[in-house]
């Protein structure tokens, strides 16, 4: 990602282009939901590729759908588990 240097008193900070901050912005986006660094960057050089999708990034995608799976099944006990708890003491 290229940025420009500017000087500001005694700091120095980097200028970047609108369409690196949009970038920045998705890639802390999608870290928030749950992607590593590491897989962002894998499924982002796919973009860069012409949107091809290799065997490595489906099957990153497709751990990741399982794992979204599993996490939903264990949110959907948690909460019967929660309504089972009000219902009793209501």
């Amino acid at each position: 990602m290229k940025s420009t240097a500017r000087q500001a008193g005694s700091r120095e900070y980097a200028d970047y282009e609108p369409e690196v901050v949009k970038q920045i912005q998705a890639i802390k986006q999608v870290q928030a939901l749950g992607l590593t660094l590491t897989e962002i960057k894998l499924l982002l050089d796919e973009v860069d590729d012409g949107c091809t999708l290799t065997p490595k990034q489906l099957s990153l995608l497709d751990a990741k759908l399982r794992e979204i799976a599993f996490k939903q099944q264990q949110l959907r006990e948690l909460s019967t588990f929660i309504k089972r708890k009000i219902h009793e003491h209501s």
